[in-house]
């Protein structure tokens, strides 16, 4: 029963990392869009 909480917990654990990396990067991707769609106008 321990592994098995272990187990998900980790998995638990590196889906909430992959998503905060995704939206971490597509946060920086729209602001970097943002300022090239600024300066190109």
């Amino acid at each position: 029963m321990a592994w098995l909480t272990t187990k998900y917990g980790l998995i638990t654990f590196r889906i909430m990392i992959y998503l905060k990396l995704l939206f971490t990067d597509g946060v920086f991707k729209m602001k970097t869009l943002r300022d090239e769609v600024i300066t190109s106008t």
